[in-house]
């Protein structure tokens, strides 16, 4: 009996342990790609495929909050050559919205006015 209640306990420890992981890597926020658990769990191999055109690099997650979709993104800082890095990007995602089905994703790049940053987008429609 006493094997029973440990088998039991010990079953309920790792349930609990593995349900407050999954919402701690399912909570909206900012993360690099050292962040080995999150960043494999969660990016979509559309997003962490996306060529890196500068060392300095992030990913977001935003989780669907009643508006239809979940939000992921890789945002690019210190970005020297510009345009050449625009163009990389939008060939990417030019590429991949051929792969993707269009009726609950979507895919953009967004240029910024400083023209130091980029990100690349991916919606997932979740309410269609």
């Amino acid at each position: 009996m006493t094997i029973k209640r440990l088998v039991l306990s010990i079953l309920s420890a790792v349930t609990i342990a593995l349900f407050c992981s999954y919402i701690f890597l399912l909570q909206e926020g900012e993360y690099k790609e050292d962040n080995r658990l999150k960043y494999h769990l969660i990016t979509p191999s559309v997003i962490a495929n996306v060529p890196r055109v500068t060392h300095s690099y992030f990913f977001s997650y935003t989780p669907d909050d009643n508006y239809g979709y979940e939000r992921y993104a890789i945002y690019f800082e210190h970005v020297e050559d510009y345009q050449q890095a625009i163009d990389t990007l939008n060939n990417y995602v030019i590429n991949q919205r051929e792969k993707l089905d269009t009726e609950v994703n979507d895919l953009t790049v967004t240029a910024y006015n400083d023209k130091t940053k980029l990100t690349v987008t991916l919606l997932e429609y979740t309410n269609r």
